[in-house]
């Protein structure tokens, strides 16, 4: 069963993934995989702050750090990060030659062992997991 093991509420400003690693790298400062979860929580963090409604005027990204065993006992940990909603849908883009953007989920796809997203009275939230 998972735990949170510790939850921040930060302004959806550019600030916000910067914000956000440093969270993670305390709230999990002995894990194995702290490198690997503070990356994905940082780029979630950074696409709800820039594709989600979070990013106006008092908009808010919420980040919990998740710990526990899955059905089968396999230990993991993990981040769920909840933003204000928006109009589209999290999407791994493919690859486009050049571009400076649009990485971020392709990161949280190839470090994680498993994620996914969903939505609830308008809020949506995007998590990911890595077995330890």
């Amino acid at each position: 069963m998972p735990v949170t093991v510790s939850t921040c509420v930060l302004d959806g400003t550019p600030s916000a993934p910067h914000a956000c690693r440093a969270f993670v790298s305390t709230a999990l400062a002995a894990h194995p995989r702290l490198d690997d979860l503070a990356l994905i929580a940082s780029e979630l963090v950074a696409n709800s702050v820039r594709h989600s409604f979070s990013r106006l005027p008092g908009g808010r990204v919420s980040v919990r750090v998740i710990e526990g065993a899955g059905c089968d006992g396999t230990a993991f940990a993990g981040v769920k990060v909840t933003d204000d909603g928006s109009s589209t849908r999290p999407l791994v883009r493919r690859r486009v030659e050049l571009s400076e953007s649009g990485y971020g989920l392709a990161l949280v796809a190839a470090l994680a062992d498993r994620w996914g997203h969903y939505s609830v009275d308008n809020k949506r939230t995007v998590w990911a997991a890595v077995r330890t």
